[in-house]
């Protein structure tokens, strides 16, 4: 069977409700996982909230903000999550009686070398599939150090989703993330040494003008593709095969509306990805 999971976050057209009634419908479709972003909300509530809600589900956090909290507190929550979970936790970042398994996340292979090193896994966000095998040999020589074997660690790959049969109105909406994406430091570097030097540059030119139109025109079609889902249900669970086959053991995805309520989004993704 297929390992995948879902991401859920709610946003400006969803409430709380809706999260945990959407991570039901997950466990009910056979998904191994629901992830909470911590975009708008605090991720380890709403991921106790679902826990609560569900039996088998694995339950995780996409990722925790660790500048929000003190350690003790971040280890203080997880406990209690991974409490009322009955040890359901996956905590993208303590230990309770039966630890949570910590993923880290990480783009720039050092932080993947010491994530091998220290941490059950890593979690790749906005990432190509061109990277990954320079990104496995970091994760297993950090793994190697530790002496620990780097083939069991966890590889979660998570993918932003735009699940249309209108692959431009996708493209439309992929764009409009990656802009603003890909002018942040860190992943605008990254996507930059992954082949798409030319589209970071002009997306910072446009953003230091104060243009978005031109920053989002910048994100090319091989841009949004290589590092979303983006298109019909074939097209999508094509690439999450691709991602599967490049070495991630666990494929997020994260689905957003393309000209319609999040709800609907939320739905459709649900039938399209059901592990089979």
């Amino acid at each position: 069977m297929d390992r995948i999971a879902l991401a859920f976050s709610p946003l400006r057209d969803a409430s709380p409700r809706d999260v945990v009634a959407w991570s039901r419908s997950a466990e009910e479709r056979g998904y191994e996982a629901v992830f909470i972003p911590e975009s708008y909300c605090d991720s380890l509530a709403y991921a106790e909230a679902v826990a609560l809600a569900t039996r088998r589900l694995r339950v995780g956090t996409g990722i925790t903000n660790v500048y929000l909290r003190q350690p003790t507190l971040l280890a203080a929550q997880a406990a209690a999550v991974q409490e009322f979970s009955g040890g359901r936790l996956l905590l993208g970042q303590p230990r309770p009686a039966v630890p949570p398994r910590i993923l880290a996340a990480a783009l720039a292979l050092r932080m993947i070398d010491v994530a091998g090193e220290l941490a059950d896994g890593v979690m790749f966000n906005l990432f190509p599939l061109t990277r990954y095998p320079r990104a496995l040999v970091a994760l297993r020589r950090g793994a190697a150090r530790a002496g620990r074997d780097g083939a069991a660690l966890e590889v979660c790959h998570f993918t932003t989703c735009y699940l249309a049969d209108d692959g431009q109105a996708a493209l439309h909406e992929a764009r409009r993330m990656l802009a603003r994406y890909a002018n942040l430091p860190f992943y605008g570097n990254m996507l930059a040494r992954s082949g798409f030097a030319d589209e970071v540059e002009a997306i910072r030119a446009a953003w230091t003008r104060r243009d978005v139109a031109a920053a989002e025109r910048a994100v090319s079609d091989a841009l949004a593709d290589a590092v979303t889902l983006v298109g019909d249900p074939v097209r999508c669970r094509e690439r999450v095969a691709a991602y599967r086959a490049a070495g991630a053991t666990l494929t997020i995805v994260f689905p957003n509306p393309v000209g319609e309520p999040r709800a609907a989004a939320v739905a459709r993704a649900l039938v399209a990805f059901a592990p089979r």
